[in-house]
């Protein structure tokens, strides 16, 4: 994933934590100050994960 879209998703993981952080849906949870990076990277590995995929569906169709 690229930096710019890397940052876009921790600004959009930031607010939506911000958001409903104080709802009664919510978990009785505390979130470290890293959390929004972590969850950024995470979610990163799994969209570059599925990009590969699509490279080898490619190689192997060709």
């Amino acid at each position: 994933m690229k930096t710019g879209l890397l940052a876009s998703l921790e600004a959009q993981i930031e607010q939506w934590l911000n958001d409903n952080c104080e709802s009664s849906d919510w978990p009785q949870a505390w979130m470290y100050e890293d959390i929004v990076r972590d969850m950024a990277k995470a979610a990163a590995l799994v969209f570059d994960a599925n990009h590969k995929g699509q490279d080898f569906a490619k190689r192997e169709s060709a």
